[in-house]
């Protein structure tokens, strides 16, 4: 995940993790650093964030996708405003999510969140999903939804629809 910074709005990155019947398995996230199989890493939660001339993502979460349990089928990417505020405050945010190479990095979606009216009400923001597909192989879709959503228990009740 990659910056997160609106002014006085705090926005947190999770990721939810699913079986095939689409239990929720686990879910990562400030509360959470680590996934119980540890393949995933939360860098922790990042209270302030940053202008927009800083080059340093907010929230990292890093994925070993080879180390990952055999049941989890997808693993769905969300950020949300942990105070409740609505998306239409929000000053400027910018979440990447990214594929790490030999090289480097290369990225799978960019999503660019700022004072719009179409975010209005909305706290949640469903970012992307990985899945397996029939052959085993992991798969991406960026979603890019607002849910209204606000506490981690009702978000990952609602993410099970993009499964």
């Amino acid at each position: 995940m990659g910056r997160l910074f609106g002014k006085g709005i705090d926005l947190d990155g999770s990721v939810a993790l699913y079986a095939a019947d689409k239990r929720l398995l686990d879910l990562i996230y400030f509360g959470k650093l680590r996934s119980d199989d540890g393949a995933i890493r939360h860098s922790g939660d990042d209270l302030k964030g940053h202008t927009f001339t800083s080059d340093r993502d907010n929230e990292v979460i890093d994925i070993a996708l080879d180390k990952l349990s055999p049941e989890v089928q997808t693993l769905v990417f969300y950020i949300n405003s942990y105070r409740g505020d609505t998306f239409e405050k929000l000053s400027f945010s910018r979440i990447r999510i990214l594929e790490k190479t030999p090289d480097g990095s290369k990225p799978l979606a960019s999503f660019f969140l700022e004072k719009e009216e179409r975010f209005a009400g909305f706290t949640t923001m469903v970012m992307a999903k990985l899945f397996r597909s029939v052959d085993g192989a992991w798969e991406f879709e960026a979603i890019g939804e607002p849910l209204k959503d606000q506490k981690n228990s009702e978000i990952v009740l609602s993410l099970r629809n993009f499964i």
